[in-house]
């Protein structure tokens, strides 16, 4: 940027291709989550005619869940994975009636989108991150300490999907276990404040990629007023 006569110091230069990045980024996701609706309802139509479905569905049943109180514990992550199998299972027979009675499916499709398929996808992505998390753990035979923080983490990542879906869940959960999850999870932030900021000590992540706040020394100003006085 010197030729057009900026300093450096402000950033400009490295803005500008992430910018350019950006441009592309939302087509791209849209277009992703199109994909990955369409995997989704595909697979559930092989459950209708009784064909194999992909691994990442063995959750998914035939039946819609029924509301009904839920009996399991409200901090355990397997328990926790069962919430969001019912979330994701709802949606995606929610999703695949209403496209399936349309009578001009292509309109219904696009109709669908922002308010149906994506949330639709966006459950069955949650629920696949925590099965596979849950898969982590069972196979970490390391510092039993340390699984139960990486526990931990599970349950708070997936009581915050809960929460941030509370009108949802309120078919499979009461009030009163509602804030039970909200007091739990800030009990949980508490609990692993410390050993969070620990473990991102051990992630293998440059000077560079941290950027100039994350710096291992942890001494952002110095490093400012040395690029300046320099």
């Amino acid at each position: 940027m010197g030729g057009l006569g900026y300093s450096a110091y402000n950033g400009l230069g490295e803005a500008l291709p992430i910018m350019d990045l950006n441009r592309t980024w939302e087509g791209d996701n849209n277009v992703l989550m199109q994909q990955a609706g369409k995997l989704i309802l595909k697979n559930l139509g092989d459950l209708y005619q009784g064909k194999p479905v992909m691994e990442t569905f063995e959750f998914l049943t035939l039946d819609v869940p029924e509301p009904s109180q839920y009996k399991g514990t409200l901090n355990d992550i397997t328990d926790l994975l069962e919430l969001l199998s019912f979330r994701a299972t709802t949606l995606i027979h929610e999703t695949g009636s209403k496209l399936q009675f349309a009578e001009d499916k292509l309109a219904e499709w696009d109709r669908l989108l922002a308010l149906n398929t994506n949330p639709m996808t966006l459950a069955y992505f949650h629920r696949f991150l925590l099965a596979n998390y849950i898969e982590f753990l069972d196979n970490f035979n390391e510092d039993q300490n340390t699984r139960a923080v990486f526990e931990r983490l599970g349950v708070i990542f997936a009581q915050k999907l809960i929460i941030d879906d509370a009108g949802f869940f309120r078919d499979f959960l009461s009030r009163e276990q509602i804030e039970e999850i909200k007091d739990n999870l800030m009990d949980q932030l508490l609990d692993t404040r410390k050993e969070v900021v620990a473990m991102t000590y051990l992630l293998p992540l440059t000077d560079k990629m941290l950027g100039a706040v994350g710096k291992l020394e942890m001494k952002p100003y110095e490093h400012f007023l040395d690029a300046v006085q320099s």
